[in-house]
């Protein structure tokens, strides 16, 4: 189906407003030559009559009277010519790209060859095997399935001619942004961007070589043209991650440079540490006035839990929970002072409240 394509200015166009100056036309609105003129160009549209209109046409709708008088203002105005084509007198519509523009018999039935040759799938394979998936205009790499684009793929006829009888030689692959331009300026597109030569190494994508392969050409996806492919690297020796260095062993030390020192480590040291028992840890709450006979006496009384004070019972063991908590084994210590327990009982008293 054509179609038709109105200006955004079409209702200010000179050609319309030359209406007011023609005699008798006092009583013809804007709107309604301007509806009328577009009733004409509809018609031309479905019957591809490139803008010339039939005298029945014209008169179909409305007072044939009035009808009458719409085309003698249009005439005198120039929206409309009278035309003698095959002996019979027409009217011919005025068309503009900023006015209205009804699309031409010859880029319709170019499309709908276009079409036809596109729904081919004996004749579209073998021109892509010839071709590729690039435009033999500008070089683009076209797409074949996907909605309307600069870049979907199409099948050109090289000789206008030949649409819809085209053989394999007498079409190309172009991208629709090509095929469309060269449809309306053939002589000046084929000036400005020649026929490219056939490719000697055709590019194909997955879906070109999928489609091939179903109509028995034998193809694979290629790489994009114009990416170089690098030479395959030697893989890495066993044991190094590529990039990470030789995969020598990290030194140990904690040096700038220079090898660092080997550590030691004593093997029995474990076992003599646990043979030993747990280590007392000295108390950093402990009284300094105790007296060195008071060093190393156990503690019997009920603990707080608290690491370091000596007191054994259900209290914290490190960071065990007091009260319901882990019952620890609890840790040697030196006894408290009796200001050392009064102190304790006013936290107490502090922590009921």
């Amino acid at each position: 189906m054509a179609w038709v394509r109105v200006g955004d200015e079409a209702l200010s166009h000179p050609k319309l407003m030359g209406l007011y100056d023609v005699e008798g036309a006092e009583d013809i609105s804007i709107i309604e030559m301007f509806g009328f003129l577009m009733a004409l160009a509809t018609y031309s549209a479905k019957h591809l009559t490139d803008g010339i209109i039939e005298r029945g046409a014209a008169f179909r709708d409305g007072d044939r009277s009035r009808s009458a008088h719409l085309i003698d203002v249009a005439v005198v105005a120039g929206l409309l010519t009278w035309v003698e084509v095959e002996g019979k007198r027409k009217l011919r519509l005025f068309t503009d790209e900023e006015f209205i523009h009804v699309q031409p018999r010859e880029e319709v039935m170019r499309r709908r060859a276009r079409s036809r040759e596109n729904r081919d799938p004996n004749k579209k394979a073998a021109v892509i095997f010839r071709d590729g998936d690039q435009c033999r205009y500008c070089g683009k790499v076209v797409r074949w399935t996907g909605p309307t684009g600069y870049n979907l793929g199409t099948l050109d006829h090289v000789d206008p001619d030949s649409l819809g009888d085209a053989s394999v030689d007498g079409l190309v692959v172009a991208c629709h942004e090509c095929n469309s331009s060269r449809g309306h300026a053939r002589e000046s597109f084929d000036a400005a961007s020649p026929l490219r030569p056939v490719p000697t190494a055709p590019y194909y994508g997955v879906w070109s070589a999928e489609f091939l392969t179903r109509y028995g050409y034998e193809a694979a996806p290629s790489v994009d043209p114009g990416t170089p492919v690098d030479p395959a690297s030697e893989p890495p020796a066993r044991g190094v991650l590529p990039g990470r260095g030789s995969g020598e062993p990290v030194d140990p030390g904690r040096g700038s440079s220079g090898p660092a020192e080997a550590v030691v480590r004593d093997p029995g040291a474990s076992e003599r540490r646990a043979s030993e028992g747990p280590r007392i840890r000295p108390s950093s709450d402990s009284s300094p006035n105790l007296s060195p006979t008071s060093k190393g006496i156990r503690s019997n009384t009920l603990g707080s839990g608290r690491d370091g004070t000596g007191r054994a019972g259900q209290g914290r063991a490190g960071t065990g929970q007091a009260g319901k908590g882990q019952a620890g084994k609890g840790q040697a210590g030196h006894p408290r002072s009796p200001q050392q327990q009064q102190s304790s009982k006013r936290n107490r008293r502090r922590r009921r409240r």
